[in-house]
């Protein structure tokens, strides 16, 4: 998600197609992106990670990041954080290893919001 302060400029990756330069403000553009995603429909789905997330005693957040970082080729993860303590969070993530009964419930989770956003 690409969040600024209008009239400041940002980089917005469209399919196949060359980066092109995205002012903040235009709203229609934001809401036809995010369109797809913010539907109960998704949300309901993404939302049984959060019982996998308790059951671990970690964050969504922590959950997520421990999800990208597990990837062997990922070096790192893109993180933002507008408290300390979601800096604290996030690194934290680092250390937690996922196994794979874990790693088959989310998968299994986002297969089913996939679905979803895939139908339209």
């Amino acid at each position: 998600m690409v969040t600024a302060r209008p009239g400041r400029s940002f980089w917005k990756i469209r399919p196949r197609r060359r980066a092109t330069p995205w002012v903040a403000g235009d709203e229609r553009e934001r809401r036809e992106l995010h369109a797809g995603f913010l539907r109960p429909e998704v949300l309901e789905p993404v939302s049984r990670l959060r019982p996998i997330a308790d059951e671990l005693g970690i964050s969504m957040a922590q959950l997520a990041l421990a999800w990208v970082l597990r990837e062997p080729n990922v070096a790192s993860a893109i993180i933002g954080a507008s408290r300390p303590e979601q800096v604290d969070d996030n690194v934290a993530a680092s250390s937690i290893e996922l196994d794979a009964n874990v790693l088959a419930q989310i998968d299994d989770v986002l297969a089913s919001a996939l679905a979803v956003i895939e139908a339209g």
